[in-house]
């Protein structure tokens, strides 16, 4: 018994002797400010600050002896998840030289999930050796007036797409504010793509969450293949605030895009390029068609070239139009000789052209033949008249031979009488 007296006495004496030597360091806290405004220990007044935000802590310390390896942290505790989350900060280690006041900043973030409660910032001064030094000052954590929390941008999608495909995205939101909201709006977007779609969520009330509706986003069938970001970003309170987030997608090149790339872009189809063509009658149709193999729209115009001196042409339906991408386009092209015509080949050309780019030159050639002359016509007339006529006197003669048949007939009914019912 007296053997484990001894033990305990001797165990005390040394914990003593260790907290002798282990004694705290001598540093003096002179200022502690956060955002701008300095903290008291003994006043009453709390600091407002607001979750979701960053604060800024600024802090002067100073020591009358020399000081080796020495870090300040400032920290909030209590925080439910502050081993994912950890609300605190920490200093590069310095020396301190005597009778020197310092500065060091620091940054916390209070997270968005913090309970709306009373908290104590702490900050603390340690070196390699010496017992730490610090100080509590008080603070109230609150609730912003307006704000929304992104829990959750769901793609699919999720990790890699297509080419020429549709990526689908569904935003999750919270309201984290004091204030229901109304009229939000939510973005989700592929800048390096140039694709976007919005939608919005008409009212989402205090502590409570909703899912957007699905936003379709086009990949472009001509996107290169690599890892592109998708910002999703929604804006309440009348636009004024907005929150953001942030995710990647990858982009498999297509094998249809790949073919539309390494192929032409355009295809021009030509009919018959020689045709006759009366001078002073009804012309001729030279068509031709445009396929448009790209990925993207194209505007085609088509021009004809060295008829004006012996011929009226047309294009129709319109000599420029639009086609989308696959898309083809039949054109024709009227040629009408003039009567004074010369006879014989005459060249003419439609060029095609695309913006400022020219895609070809077709060359035609239209024989010009003699039409009929004035005498001509006129017996031709004379010869179409005198078939009417000969038409006419049969028909005249088989309607005089009907009737005289006819009246025979009745004739004959009125010598035999006739019976009544």
């Amino acid at each position: 018994m007296k053997s484990r007296l001894f033990g305990m006495a001797a165990m005390l004496i040394v914990a003593v002797l260790a907290a002798g030597f282990a004694s705290a360091i001598p540093v003096s806290l002179d200022e502690v400010k956060v955002d701008g405004t300095e903290l008291s220990t003994t006043g009453v007044n709390r600091l407002d600050v607001v979750r979701g935000d960053k604060i800024d802590v600024r802090i002067e310390l100073s020591s009358p002896v020399d000081l080796d390896n020495v870090e300040v942290e400032a920290a909030i505790f209590g925080y439910e998840y502050n081993d994912r989350q950890r609300m605190s900060d920490t200093s590069h280690t310095f020396d301190l030289e005597a009778n020197v006041t310092y500065v060091r900043k620091l940054s916390l973030t209070v997270p968005i999930k913090v309970d709306e409660d009373d908290y104590q910032l702490r900050i603390r001064v340690s070196d390699r050796n010496g017992i730490s030094i610090q100080q509590d000052y008080s603070l109230k954590i609150d609730v912003p007036r307006h704000g929304l929390e992104i829990k959750d941008v769901v793609l699919s999608p999720e990790t890699k797409i297509k080419a020429g495909r549709t990526l689908t995205a569904k935003v999750r939101i919270k309201n984290v504010g004091e204030k229901d909201e109304e009229g939000i709006r939510v973005k989700v977007a592929i800048p390096a793509l140039g694709v976007s779609e919005s939608d919005y969520i008409d009212e989402l009330d205090y502590d409570d969450a909703k899912t957007s509706e699905e936003l379709w986003l086009e990949i472009p069938r001509t996107a290169a293949a690599g890892t592109y970001t998708v910002q999703t970003t929604v804006e309440f309170d009348e636009g004024y605030e907005s929150v953001s987030w942030e995710s990647t997608i990858t982009v498999v090149e297509a094998e249809e895009a790949r073919s539309q790339t390494e192929g032409p872009q355009t295809v021009i189809g030509v009919g018959a390029q020689r045709q006759d063509v009366t001078a002073g009658e009804s012309g001729v149709i030279f068509p031709l068609t445009i396929t448009n193999n790209g990925a993207e729209a194209k505007s085609y115009t088509i021009a004809v070239n060295g008829a004006d001196q012996w011929a009226s042409v047309a294009v129709n339906p319109a000599n420029t139009a639009v086609l989308q991408p696959g898309e083809a386009k039949a054109f024709y092209i009227y040629v009408s000789a003039n009567e004074d015509a010369a006879e014989g080949e005459h060249m003419f050309s439609a060029v095609v052209s695309s913006g400022a780019q020219t895609l070809k030159e077709i060359t035609f050639s239209a024989n010009v033949v003699a039409g009929s002359s004035g005498w001509d016509n006129v017996a031709k007339g004379l010869e179409v008249g005198l078939i009417v006529l000969v038409v006419l006197i049969v028909i005249i003669g088989l309607i005089i031979g009907f009737n005289k048949l006819k009246g025979d007939e009745d004739e004959d009914l009125g010598d035999a009488g006739q019976t009544y019912y």
